[in-house]
């Protein structure tokens, strides 16, 4: 099944919609993808994703329920702020799974691994 489509206002501009995008899978009736578009921004499986509160995660799936969009992420641990714009990071054996709309999602702008770590530099 594919879920994605262009929604066009009554004046023609194209209307923002939150969604699933590409290919999805059913799982507990409810439709799971790899990647989603929220307020405009195309997220992918594989993003390094910020919340509003400063968690970061690895983007592993996304779930829609009743309407509403959810990201399962991969949570990491701050381990050392580098500098005002970069930090080291450990992958944590823990998954969360945030509500997309209330989470604030930021993505990373660029990461890099130093043996174990990774080490991400802010958007």
């Amino acid at each position: 099944m594919w879920a994605f489509m262009t929604l066009l206002s009554d004046d023609g501009e194209v209307a923002l919609q939150d969604r699933l995008v590409g290919p999805t899978e059913e799982l507990n009736d409810m439709p799971l993808g790899s990647a989603m578009e929220l307020s405009g921004r195309v997220y992918h499986a594989g993003d390094l994703v910020f919340s509003g509160d400063g968690m970061l995660g690895k983007c592993t799936a996304f779930l829609q329920k009743r309407g509403e969009l959810y990201v399962i992420v991969q949570l990491f641990e701050l381990k050392t702020q580098l500098s005002a714009f970069s930090s080291r990071w450990q992958l944590k054996d823990e998954q969360a799974v945030w509500l997309a709309k209330s989470a604030s999602l930021r993505l990373a702008f660029a990461w890099y691994r130093e043996g174990d770590a990774l080490i991400v530099i802010l958007q």
